[in-house]
């Protein structure tokens, strides 16, 4: 019986032998999850810099311990930020228009084990636009007729009579003839083409024994 005892005692420490065991190996081969919702946003420009804003899901697992943010540009890396578990505002990154960016976000447990990475790639763009113009206003100045253009089928045509400068012309005076002024009779020249005195002839009284018919 006693026998027995020892065999079960041994079983049992070799049952706890294998749990402990088999939960360190699952807690060194466990996945860490990719972290959640990590953004990339265009906040403002700077001295020819594109300013972007940072952010991430809170970590997924509650065994994490930080999380590690490495940037590079070009194919360059450039810098390594590490962060506390609860971390979710990652900061401000700065890049030059052109600049081919790529993010990479992992958390890391107590274990020391990685997630696999979250990745943002992009080419940094200027898309923000310049500031609304400031005292903008309209000052009336002048008025302006508009010109119609009026086809010449449409134009009356209009005829200027030019009057003649009048002609100073000398006017004799009339003559007045005073008619109780009688011209004495002229006395025969002797022409015989002179008819004489321009007096109607006095008709010949006939014979006195000659009646008149």
């Amino acid at each position: 019986m006693y026998g027995d005892q020892q065999i079960h005692i041994l079983w049992t420490a070799i049952a706890v032998l294998l749990v402990i065991v088999f939960f360190l190996v699952y807690k060194s081969k466990r996945v860490v999850s990719v972290p959640i919702l990590f953004n990339v946003k265009l906040l403002s420009e700077r001295m020819n810099m594109l300013i972007y804003g940072l952010s991430v899901g809170p970590a997924v697992d509650g065994d994490v311990v930080k999380r590690v943010l490495t940037i590079e540009v070009n194919s360059e890396l450039v810098e390594t930020r590490e962060f506390e578990p609860s971390a979710t505002d990652l900061g401000e990154v700065g890049f030059v228009e052109g600049d081919n960016v790529n993010l990479a976000l992992v958390d890391v447990d107590d274990a020391g084990n990685t997630s696999e990475p979250a990745f943002v790639r992009f080419v940094a763009v200027d898309t923000i636009p310049p500031a609304t113009p400031g005292a903008f206003g309209a000052t009336l100045i002048r008025e302006v007729v508009p010109t119609v253009d009026v086809e010449e089928s449409d134009v009356t045509p209009v005829v200027e009579v030019v009057m003649p400068d009048p002609v100073d012309m000398d006017v004799p005076e009339p003559v007045v003839v005073d008619d109780s002024v009688v011209p004495p009779e002229s006395a025969p020249s002797g022409d015989p083409d002179d008819p004489g005195p321009l007096t109607d002839p006095v008709p010949e009284s006939p014979p006195s024994g000659d009646p008149v018919r």
